[in-house]
C-alpha cells in the first residue's frame, strides 16, 4: 500500500494536492490501494523558508516508478522510504 505523505503545506495546498492525486490515480490498478496522509506541521530550512515535501512510503511494487513520476510534478522535495514489507490489519 503506498502512503503519500504531505510535510508542511498549507490546509489549501494539501487539499488542492490530495484532490490531483485523486483525480490521477482514478482509474489505475491502484486506485485502491494508496493512502494520502497529511501531516500538519512547519517544515523549514536553515533561512527560515517554508520547505514542504511528499514522502512516499511503499514496498517494492510495478506501479512505484509512475507514481514517483507523478508526484515529482509538484515540484516539491520528494522522499521515497522502500518499505520491507507491509501488513495488513486484521
Amino acid at each position: 500500500m503506498p502512503n503519500i505523505v504531505l510535510y508542511g503545506c498549507t490546509e489549501e495546498v494539501a487539499n488542492d494536492i490530495t484532490l490531483m492525486i485523486q483525480s490521477a490515480f482514478d482509474g489505475k490498478p491502484y486506485e485502491k490501494d494508496y493512502v494520502i496522509t497529511v501531516v500538519q506541521s512547519d517544515v523549514r530550512d536553515c533561512n527560515d523558508t517554508p520547505q514542504p515535501f511528499i514522502r512516499l512510503a511503499t514496498t517494492d511494487q510495478p506501479h512505484n516508478a509512475e507514481i514517483i513520476q507523478f508526484l515529482r510534478g509538484f515540484h516539491l522535495d520528494l522522499e521515497v522510504l522502500r518499505l520491507e514489507a507491509f501488513f495488513e490489519k486484521e
